[in-house]
């Protein structure tokens, strides 16, 4: 069982993942933007944080870094964008795995487990 912070602005998307991997028996906390994943992370400790690289306060590799500086939980990110080199940055700097949310979001975020 690990602890995640998914950070998701999509409220839907987001409860979306929080009960899919709670069935697979890990404890999720939610946040929307920047600033409640910021807060929390300095409230709580997090093995894993899913990110979204577009939320309304913060976007792409900027809001990976606001994230990473704050705290040492490996990052998965969670997008919409297929953006090749933002993808080959983010590894470069430590990302556990790039997901693209699409047709078969569900059974990615099975496999994030």
């Amino acid at each position: 069982m690990s602890d995640i912070l998914i950070v998701e602005d999509s409220e839907f998307v987001n409860n979306t993942i929080k009960s899919e991997l709670e069935k697979l028996d890990h404890n999720c906390i939610q946040a929307l933007s920047l600033v409640e994943a910021l807060q929390l992370l300095k409230a709580h400790h997090f093995d894993f944080v899913i990110l979204d690289l577009h939320l309304e306060d913060a976007y792409g590799e900027r809001l990976f870094f606001s994230i990473t500086n704050t705290t040492d939980a490996k990052v998965i990110i969670l997008t919409s964008e297929e953006d090749a080199q933002v993808r080959q940055s983010l590894f470069k700097h430590g990302v556990l795995d790039y997901v693209i949310k699409d047709d078969n979001f569900i059974n990615s975020i099975q496999n994030i487990d």
